[in-house]
């Protein structure tokens, strides 16, 4: 069994991510029926990274915003893993495990904010096989799914049909009728897998039904579009309220490390309230659990 740290960590970051009761399926809704919008600002809105991560990852490029923000507790977690542990590696090692993740978890916008590309790692993932790859399991990762990344690009001034109608037929329900932007399509695809991937890792960690389908509703419901408009992001999906709920029906073995790094402020008030940070744990969960299944 997978031990509890990588589970958890399937559930948190992405930040990223399951069941059939009839109270949490999805109609096929439209934007103005959608629960819990959170405006994610402009599709082509592009950002520097943190010194920090800058200096670690050699880089002077931008990345998405909304996916930056998203993601930068996940990079500076491993640039602390990295460092702490350099010693294990060797300096051919070393920089290819930075390349891969780097290259692999940031892609580059354009300088007119047209695309963002994936850089080319091709080399770097040649030579991984005989380094250390504790980092990749630890953030539920593999190389290959970083390295199949390599070159890929995508617009950032479109929106484009998911051409999904449920994310896990039979679980899940039906996907809102809406358009997303292109990097979503290839999250949304895996996401049917990694509903499934949830359901099985808590109930074999004696996780009880209702809790469950706490954390079911969240996969199946929480995910992120483009605005009605065409020209920026949204999340929906899930409320602070029940990410709060959801987190303390965990049992405690659980509860304690995912409460220690999922922070419920980030999704919006069931009252109406600002939420205190964006949502992109969603897309880091999908990936998470989508990569934790093909262990099994």
């Amino acid at each position: 069994m997978k031990s509890i740290f990588t589970i958890v960590a399937a559930i948190i970051c992405f930040h990223s991510m399951v069941h059939g009761n009839k109270e949490t399926r999805l109609t096929r809704s439209t934007i103005s029926d959608l629960k819990y919008i959170k405006d994610e600002g402009a599709l082509n809105s592009c950002m520097q990274p943190s010194n920090r991560i800058m200096s670690f990852c050699n880089m002077s490029y931008s990345v998405p915003s909304s996916y930056m923000r998203g993601i930068a507790k996940q990079m500076d977690f491993i640039v602390d893993y990295i460092n702490t542990r350099a010693s294990s590696f060797t300096p051919q090692c070393l920089f290819n495990t930075k390349e891969v993740l780097c290259k692999g978890l940031l892609p580059k916008c354009s300088s007119n904010l047209t695309t963002a590309s994936y850089l080319t790692i091709t080399q770097p993932c040649l030579s991984l096989t005989s380094c250390p790859n504790g980092i990749f399991t630890t953030i539920s990762r593999t190389p290959a799914s970083l390295c199949n990344l390599s070159g890929r690009q995508f617009s950032l001034n479109t929106c484009v049909s998911s051409r999904i109608t449920s994310l896990s037929p039979g679980i899940c329900g039906t996907f809102p009728n809406v358009t997303v932007p292109p990097w979503a399509v290839p999250i949304l695809q895996r996401q049917g897998a990694s509903v499934l991937a949830l359901r099985v890792g808590y109930n074999l960690l004696g996780v009880s039904s209702d809790c469950i389908n706490r954390w079911t509703k969240f996969a199946c419901q929480a995910s992120t579009a483009c605005n009605a408009t065409q020209d920026g992001i949204i999340t929906f999906g899930w409320s602070r309220e029940e990410c709060t709920a959801a987190v303390n029906c965990l049992p405690d073995a659980i509860k304690t490390p995912t409460a220690g790094q999922l922070d419920c402020n980030i999704y919006p008030s069931s009252s109406g309230a600002s939420p205190l940070s964006l949502h992109y744990t969603l897309i880091a969960v999908i990936l998470f659990l989508a990569t934790w299944i093909n262990y099994k």
